[in-house]
């Protein structure tokens, strides 16, 4: 089964650590979406991290 999933994945918190946890553990494969840069800066109050760093923290 593919699992696919996405967010901004800002701050990796006990949350997004479950929902990874639960997509290994029903899918083979699993496609996890990031949102782009300007995205995340325009849609929180705060400075996101960069998507290179988003990535490497959800990967």
């Amino acid at each position: 089964m593919v699992t696919i999933l996405a967010g901004t994945f800002s701050f990796l918190h006990k949350g997004h650590r479950r929902l990874l946890d639960a997509a290994v553990a029903t899918g083979d494969t699993i496609i996890v979406g990031i949102t782009r840069d300007e995205f995340a800066g325009s849609r929180k109050t705060y400075n996101a991290p960069s998507y290179m760093d988003r990535a490497a923290a959800v990967s």
